[in-house]
């Protein structure tokens, strides 16, 4: 592992961070951008050569650099927010007043899951799309939700109770957010939840990254594949592997990210792993989205 000063790591990290970035733990990009530099010597001594940070913002190698970063961060993260996004902390606070007729709760869900783009094409299968999911899994009372978004703010539509909601997310802004919407979540939906940072990139160099987390019912893997793995799928699988949950529901978007339907929307790489891993699936779809339901053990 190779070392530079703090004050080049984080000048690179507020470098990385456009608007749409902000959000992003430094953690996570602590992590990548360390990943690159151990892999990219002619960076490493670009750094070490540059004297002021005016020269590293003009050098080619260095501007480079950043774009990659960017891009794979933008990806990860960024592809998925709206211009709505920041909205969602007012709305979090109308779930303060003492009386919220049925209606207006769900309507400030609604507006939440608006804000984020996978929750929003979610929406109007929701209620349905979990209906199907846990007629296969059973009723859940313990959730692990990885790589989660927003996601955690559909529970009215789980309709389940007493149940813990573990979410994780690279992001920051997700993560404080979902700490106090689970804050009102115990109150009014009768649901404990926490939500950890956590980069599931590291899983193939920390293969015990998930144990900090009990045995659960059910593991949301939604939209995270595709993000997780560009290339090959090694990620993908270990995490499989590792997950300690009786199910796995794993999806994938059945669009380009230009929008285009596409012609093969099932992932036969992925069917074939679980053959390999001897895991029993189903699928399920809905418009935009191509669920596999695994069943790991009982």
């Amino acid at each position: 592992m190779q070392h530079i000063p703090k004050h080049t790591l984080s000048f690179i990290i507020q470098k990385v961070k456009t608007q749409k970035l902000k959000g992003v733990a430094d953690a996570y990009l602590t992590t990548e951008i360390m990943q690159r530099i151990n892999k990219n010597p002619s960076f490493l001594h670009l750094l070490h050569s540059s004297r002021t940070d005016k020269q590293l913002t003009h050098n080619t190698l260095f501007k480079e650099f950043i774009k990659d970063i960017r891009h794979t961060t933008f990806h990860a993260y960024g592809l998925f927010n709206t211009k709505k996004l920041e909205e969602k902390w007012t709305i979090l606070q109308q779930f303060k007043k003492k009386h919220i007729s049925p209606d207006t709760f769900l309507s400030l869900h609604q507006q939440i899951l608006h804000s984020h783009a996978s929750t929003r094409e979610r929406m109007p299968y929701y209620d349905s799309l979990y209906n199907h999911l846990f007629a296969l899994t059973g009723r859940p009372n313990t959730i692990l939700d990885l790589g989660c978004g927003l996601n955690p703010v559909s529970l009215p539509y789980m309709h389940l109770s007493h149940i813990t909601y573990y979410a994780t997310d690279i992001g920051n802004d997700a993560c404080a957010f979902l700490t106090q919407y689970f804050t009102i979540a115990q109150k009014l939906l009768h649901v404990t939840g926490t939500s950890t940072i956590l980069n599931l990139k590291t899983i193939l160099t920390t293969p015990s990254l998930l144990s900090v987390f009990p045995a659960v019912d059910v593991c949301f893997m939604f939209k995270l594949s595709d993000v997780l793995d560009t290339h090959k799928h090694t990620i993908t699988e270990k995490l499989i592997q590792t997950v300690n949950a009786s199910w796995i529901i794993a999806s994938f978007s059945t669009e380009t990210i230009s929008k285009k339907r596409m012609q093969h929307p099932r992932r036969k790489w992925f069917e074939l792993m679980l053959h390999r891993l001897h895991y029993p699936f189903h699928t399920l779809q809905i418009p935009n989205e191509l669920f596999y339901i695994i069943h790991k053990h009982t």
